[in-house]
Formats: C-alpha cells, sequence, structure tokens
C-alpha cells in the first residue's frame, strides 16, 4: 500500500471489522428474538416444551433452510406426543411460517439492516441477488459483502468520481481540451 494511501486502507479496514462484528452481533440478536417469538407461539398453539425448542430453532435458524428445517423436524417429534398427525402437521405449519415471515420481513431488515447501517430494502435486495446467484452460501455472505462494497464505495469510488467531476482527475491536473477539427481541404469552414 503506498505511503499515502495507508491511512485511506487502514479506516477501510476498521470499518469493515466495525461492520463484521456488527453483522455477528445482529444476527445473533435476531436469532435470539426468532425464537422468543416461536417460542410464544408454540406456547399458544399448545406445544410441550415451547420455550426449548422455540430457542433451539431461533439458534438453528443461523444456517439458512437447514437450521429451520432441523427445528420444525425437532417441533413435530415432539408435537406428536401432544397431537395427532394431522392435527400436529397443521399447527407446526402455521407456527413456523410465522416464524419465518417475522425474521424475513421484520427482523432482518429492521435489527439487523440497523445494526450495519443498510436500508431494510437494500437488505432483503442483496438476500434475494445472493440467494439467487449462489444459493444457500450466498445467502450466508449476502449481506457482510453488500456492507464490504458500500464501504469501499463510499470511500474509494464516490472520491474519486468527484474528482473526475471537478476535472481534477487523479493527478490534480485538468485534462486537455479537444482539439478543434480541421476543416476539410477545398470546403469552407461553417
Amino acid at each position: 500500500i503506498p505511503h499515502g494511501e495507508r491511512e485511506r486502507f487502514g479506516r477501510i479496514g476498521s470499518q469493515i471489522a466495525e461492520m463484521l462484528g456488527s453483522f455477528f452481533r445482529g444476527r445473533m440478536l435476531v436469532c435470539l428474538l426468532k425464537g422468543l417469538v416461536l417460542a410464544v407461539v408454540l406456547k399458544l398453539a399448545g406445544f410441550p416444551y415451547a420455550l426449548l425448542v422455540g430457542v433451539v430453532s431461533g439458534f438453528l435458524s443461523l444456517v439458512p433452510f437447514v437450521g429451520p428445517a432441523c427445528g420444525y423436524g425437532l417441533a413435530f417429534v415432539l408435537g406428536l406426543l401432544e397431537f395427532s398427525l394431522a392435527s400436529c402437521a397443521i399447527r407446526i405449519a402455521i407456527v413456523y411460517s410465522i416464524g419465518e415471515l417475522m425474521e424475513g420481513y421484520v427482523l432482518l431488515p429492521r435489527v439487523l439492516g440497523d445494526s450495519m447501517g443498510l436500508h431494510p430494502i437494500v437488505v432483503i435486495a442483496s438476500l434475494m441477488v445472493f440467494g439467487a446467484a449462489l444459493g444457500l452460501f450466498g445467502m450466508l455472505l449476502a449481506l457482510p459483502l453488500t456492507s464490504v462494497a458500500v464501504i469501499v464505495a463510499r470511500e474509494l469510488v464516490l472520491p474519486a468520481l468527484a474528482e473526475l467531476a471537478e476535472g481534477r482527475g487523479g493527478s490534480g491536473a485538468r485534462p486537455p481540451a479537444p482539439a478543434a477539427a480541421p476543416a476539410a481541404a477545398g470546403k469552407p469552414a461553417e
């Protein structure tokens, strides 16, 4: 890194480190809140061990798709102790649908987006784009990569564009004016 740019790159690195810390703290808070929501809804639906199953399901949701499926299976097995097969399946489907909707449309955009400084629409869009492009792995990396892109754009790209707009370019010198095109031989200039 050139000597003149070390301070800037150090600032970018510290912002990225702070953002990653915010991401992990926010993700854990989302898991805890989702677990509590699931516990309350499971209790209202009459499931045994609602608090334990809800909190475990919430923390399993740290891994997209796989975690909620494991939590769903755990709740289904325990629900069979209390309800018939059809009743258990319907209740679990309703409970976990509520939990997934809460996580996807309320908790992730609000809690995680606020902790990382991203707008809720940016959070939803980045999850959809990275999920469609890279699948499960993309959903895990969507928000950290989006935040890194925002930091790099803010610290490197926007100042360079501002310099270009002011006409300074990268060297501080103004670009030369374009030369006038010579008139064609034999034709008068208009």
